[in-house]
Parts: structure tokens; sequence; C-alpha cells
């Protein structure tokens, strides 16, 4: 390459794009953020970082030029290398060294026990060698092809067909051969971004949802082109090759929002500034895209912003607890995963927002100067849940309700971030149904333990409050419980006279009376059998009718009633 006809900017640019597609997940440091001795950082293979600084110089160094790269190493030393763990500092330049150059570069850096190397002329051709679309899209007519490349498979597109998708129609499976020939094409002359057709059935919201829920690694944008009737789509994933393909070729374009004061979708940028929590579908007129082929055209649309990436894998394994203000109450915690965090770009807010690992839930913290200024818990479906796997996200829930100290932390207990206060519910009845719930489901998860068949959360919405009650009292039986009440009567229908006789002459003028009966309960539309047999214990009892104690005949009604002791007591025994 004929180095010396291009500029500094242009020579930096080009050797940091060659650097960071060779390092796809490296980054580029920009002068905004002050280069701190360092124009490219990228991971090592094992631990610490590499470091690169990238000079335009050419020729035999001038003393300006040394001077340079003496600033340059100093500013390095004193701002950068104290930060990272340093493998090795890279000067890079169009220039291969002399034993002089080399032996003058040594003779300031060898007492810091860096590794230092000098990336030359010889090097950074054959680095631009092996990629010559990098080459053809700075210094030649890339750019130009991939657009035009782009446009041919945006003409097929609109060419009529008549089958579907998965109808193996010859039409629509030839068309997708020659937009398959133009995707190979793309990706050869675009050395930032990887193209990806693909031909899908469906309604464009139905689509463009999943798109969203189902992006690749990577993926800046994805369009749907209509494919000529019966619901056919072409779909094309934009991918960036490396982390810093955003900042190499940028993606530019003009949004209007339109927006009304005082609407959900005002309130959603208005977090969107205080907080940096990603805008959804917010009316906007789009105009000026620049950027890889296939992005918006102008006109009408909604605009939405996505965390693409989850902190999760830059982080230890999570746990969020909440600490009661009252301190006989437990402090549960759950496992959390989709963790997503950003800052207001226009003030000091930040938010964070993740769900538990059973997926019952999803948290969105607004914390203002290290504050907690809102909170926002969406909720999810219960319904054929099992009672174990949610149990501990519904204990999480009760108590938040209930107010105390939130806290995010490591499995190591080792916190996270400061811990958060949190208003108990102002609303009563809030706190006592989710109190409830909790109860319910704990209740579940114990008559699992005593019942084969597998035991699952019904519609929470249809139970009735009888329905909750008889669950908790059969799980409070199960547990060992004794429950003593009172009672003031008790109808039996006589069978066998003769053997009705003798059970009352047992009983005496006034004895105590014992049922037993199978404990069954019963959960949404199952009646489940526990096993157990439930034993309820009358203290004293005698007939209401002592006259006709001697004259009850089959099917006759008699009623006993308490004696001196009106107590009751129920309990389960093992059958």
């Amino acid at each position: 390459m004929n180095w010396e006809r291009y500029s500094g900017d242009q020579v930096e640019e080009f050797v940091a794009a060659l650097l960071l597609l060779r390092n796809p997940k490296g980054n580029r440091i920009t002068p905004s953020q002050g280069d701190r001795g360092v124009d490219v950082q990228i991971k090592a293979e094992f631990d610490g970082y590499k470091f690169y600084q990238i000079k335009r110089f050419s020729r035999s160094l001038t003393g300006s030029q040394k001077k340079q790269i003496k600033s340059s190493w100093r500013t390095f030393l004193e701002q950068t290398a104290p930060r990272y763990d340093v493998v090795s500092w890279n000067i890079v330049m169009p220039y291969d060294p002399t034993n002089q150059n080399l032996e003058w570069l040594n003779s300031f850096t060898s007492s810091s026990g860096i590794e230092v190397n000098w990336v030359g002329r010889t090097q950074l051709d054959a680095w631009a060698a092996g990629n010559p679309q990098l080459v053809d899209y700075y210094f030649g007519d890339g750019k130009s092809r991939t657009e035009e490349l782009f446009e041919q498979a945006l003409m097929l597109s609109k060419l009529p067909v008549s089958g579907t998708v998965d109808s193996g129609d010859q039409k629509v499976d030839a068309l997708m051969g020659k937009i398959v020939t133009i995707q190979e094409l793309l990706n050869e002359a675009d050395p930032f971004y990887r193209y990806e057709f693909e031909c899908r059935q469906g309604q464009l919201e139905a689509l463009s949802n999943e798109i969203i829920r189902t992006s690749r690694e990577g993926e800046v944008f994805a369009s749907v082109f209509p494919l000529g009737g019966a619901d056919n789509n072409i779909i094309l994933h934009v991918i960036a090759r490396c982390v810093e393909s955003c900042r190499l070729r940028p993606i530019g374009l003009t949004v209007a929002l339109k927006v009304d004061p005082g609407t959900t979708e005002y309130l959603s940028l208005q977090r969107f500034q205080e907080f940096g929590l990603p805008p959804q579908n917010i009316e906007a007129v789009i105009s000026g895209y620049d950027g890889p082929p296939g992005g918006p055209s102008d006109g009408d649309g909604l605009v939405s912003l996505f965390e693409l990436t989850s902190d999760d894998d830059k982080l230890p394994p999570l746990e969020t607890k909440i600490i009661s203000l009252d301190s006989g109450f437990p402090a549960p915690s759950v496992k959390i995963m989709n963790v997503f965090s950003g800052v207001s770009p226009f003030g000091k807010g930040q938010y964070l927002t993740f769900s538990d690992c059973s997926e019952i839930f999803k948290m969105t913290m607004f914390i203002s100067s290290g504050e907690l200024s809102s909170l926002e818990v969406n909720r999810f479906v219960l319904t054929g849940r099992r009672p174990g796997d949610i149990v501990a996200s519904i204990q999480f829930l009760a108590a938040l309700e209930r107010g105390g100290t939130l806290t995010l932390q490591g499995r190591d207990e080792v916190a996270l971030m400061a811990r958060l206060e949190v208003m108990a519910a102002r609303d009563q009845k809030r706190i006592d149904g989710a109190l409830l719930l909790k109860d319910y489901v704990e209740s579940l998860v114990e008559i699992q333990r005593h019942v084969l068949v597998p035991v699952a959360i019904p519609s929470v919405e249809s139970l009735s409050d009888d329905e909750v009650k008889e669950v908790i009292r059969c799980a409070r039986l199960l547990r060992g419980e004794q429950f003593v009440c009172t009672w003031d009567h008790l109808d039996l229908t006589v069978g066998d006279p003769d053997v009705f006789q003798q059970r009352m002459g047992d009983l005496g003028a006034e004895g105590m009376l014992l049922r037993r009966q199978r404990l069954m309960v019963k959960v949404g539309r199952m009646e489940l059998d526990t096993g157990y047999i439930l034993q309820t214990v009358c203290k004293t009892a005698r007939i209401a009718e002592e006259s006709r104690r001697e004259v009850y005949a089959a099917n006759d009604v008699v009623r006993l009633v308490p004696g001196e002791d009106d107590k009751v007591v129920m309990l389960a025994v093992r059958a």
C-alpha cells in the first residue's frame, strides 16, 4: 500500500479497523475519551490486555515524531498501565524500524518491565492483503458496491410468486437461491457488517416481535420486506463483525418523535431522559438514514430502543434480597438473570432491571443520586407452574410489599449496589393479598410432598376464599398442627338400628365422639388424596332428644350436640 497518499486520520482509522476486525472483541479509544497513550485495546487470549498506539509515520522518524512517541509512552505509563493487567504496548506505523530505531525505543521502555513491540509497514501490508474488502471499502468503491448489491436483492424481492415459503414452490426456492447468492457477495464486500437473508411467512407485527425476542448476537438491525404476496417476507439481519463496527462505520439517521404530553409514550421518554430506560414503540418521522444497506427508508414509523446484551456475562451469579422492616419476618432472596442496566444520557439517574430465575416477575428500579426513586414489578402468569419452582419468588414479592431494604449481591454476599430502602405498599389489601398468595403457594409445596401426582398452580384469579383457606388448612394439618374450635350440632343418619343402639350405648349419656375420614384437598379442578386420615374429636357429645334414643329406626336423622365441653380437635394421622 502507498501509505504516504493518505492523511493521518485515514491511516489511523484504517489500521484501527484492521486490528479490531482481527480481534472482534477489541475496543477503540476515541479522542474524546482522551487516548491515554492508547488507540486500540484488545483482550489477550488468557489474561490481561494488549494496547496499540497508531501513528501515520511512514519515513525515517524526525525529532518531533520521536517526541510524540515518547509522549504517548509516558501517558500510557501514567494513565493506562496502573489501571489494567498489561500484556504489551505496541507502537504501530507504516514504517519498518531499523536496529537503531529499536535500540532507541528500548532505551526508554525497557525499565518498565512491559513488553513493547514495533509493528511496521511489512506487518501492516500483510494484514491489509488479508482483508482486501477493507482496503476496497476505505480506498476503493466497496461502499457503493454493497449498496448496489442490496438494491439487486430488493428488486428480486418484488417479483411476484404464488406459493408460500413452506410449500416447496419452485419460484420461491429459485428466488431465495438468487438472494442467497447476493448475500454471499454482500458479505465479501462489506468488512464491517455481515448479512443474513431468510424467508418467512407471517403477519408483519408478529414477525417484528419475534425478531426482537430472538435477535442474533451482534445484530444491529433487521428489516422485513414483503415477498410477492401470501404473507411471504424476506427478513434481512445485519450483524456487526466486531464490537466496534458501529463506530468504524457509524449508523446515522434523523428521528423526529411525535409524542403528546401525558401519554404513556411521553412518560417512557421522560424515563429515558432521567434514568436511561430504553423507550418502546414511539411514533416518529424517520429520515436521512446513513449506514449499512437495508436500513429504514424516509417516512412514518415506530421507534424502539432495546438492550441487546445482558450484563449477565459480566457479573457473578446474582441474587437479590429484601430485608423486612419487621425483624420477625424472614429475609427471602431469589436468584436473578437478564440483568440490564443503564444511565441517563442527560442526567444523573440510572435504571436496573432483572427477572427472577423462575421467571415469575421482572423488576425495574429507577435510581437517582444513590436512592431508589421508584420501583416497578411486572408479574407473569402463575397458572400451570410447579409450586416448588416459584415459592422463593412468591416469598420475595410478599416481603417486598411489606417494605424494607433491598440489596443486590453475588452469591458470596458481596453487595454490588448500595442498599435501597423500599416503602411498604400503601394499600393494606394489596399487602394482605400478597401474604395470602405466599401462604397458598407454600401450602401447595407441602401438599406436593404427600401426593404422587404433580401439583400445578391453578388460575389464582378464579379461586374462592374458601378454596384458598382449605388448601392452607390442609397443609397445616400435614405439618402436624392441630386445630381446636367449637361446635354446636352434628346430624347423623341411622343405618343399621342395632349397630346404632350399640354405639349410642358406648357413648352413654355423654361421651367423646371420634370421626375419621380421608384427608382430601381440592386444588383447582383436582381432588387430591393426601394419604392421611382427618381425625375429628368432639370432647363431649350427647343426643339432643335423649327420650328418642330407643326408638330411632333406619334412615332417621339423629342430632348430636355438645356436652359439658364444646371443644373439637382436628388432626391428621397416617392412613
